[in-house]
């Protein structure tokens, strides 16, 4: 049902919010996992390798896990940014 009479009852307030405390928890996660794995690797599976090869395989982990994060907050600023259209430095009342 896409029709505009049947909203859902949702403010946008409410989806933009939820949708925040979604973005949070996930880069949340995202954070505490990578860095949970990173450990757990260090500490179980890295003596198996060379040194080289675990230093690729940490400055791999510390190059994915903020492109995760960015990755998460760019689609929310993109999703939430598109009312606006244009940037505000176009507007007449700017200059």
């Amino acid at each position: 049902m896409s029709d505009d009479r049947f909203s859902s009852g949702l403010s946008e307030r409410y989806l933009f919010f939820r949708s925040v405390r979604r973005r949070i928890a996930a880069t949340l996660a995202v954070v505490v996992g990578g860095f949970v794995g990173m450990v757990l690797y260090l500490a179980f599976v890295a003596a198996k390798f060379a040194w080289y090869v675990n230093l690729f395989v940490v400055l791999g982990w510390i190059v994915v896990i903020p492109l995760a994060v960015v990755a998460i907050w760019v689609l929310w600023g993109l999703r939430f940014a598109q009312p606006f259209h244009r940037p505000f430095w176009f507007d007449d009342e700017f200059f």
